[in-house]
């Protein structure tokens, strides 16, 4: 699979909200919208897990407070 070119948090929840994704050099790999579901993609497609980064990406409009 390709890498896609680095993308703003807006065009994340955009195409992601709402899910899991896998970044591998500052694209977006995989996705799920589960966790598990997205590390049962990566083991199946023999990615190094030690080289991504694992994000959820917050629904479109969605209010958060850390």
């Amino acid at each position: 699979m390709l890498v896609n070119e680095m993308k703003t948090y807006a065009q994340l929840q955009e195409e992601y909200g709402g899910k899991y994704i896998a970044i591998l050099e500052g694209g977006v790999i995989e996705w799920a919208k589960s966790f598990e579901e997205l590390i049962r993609k990566i083991k199946k497609k023999k990615f190094d897990e030690k080289k991504l980064t694992f994000e959820y990406i917050e629904p479109k409009g969605a209010a958060v407070v850390y």
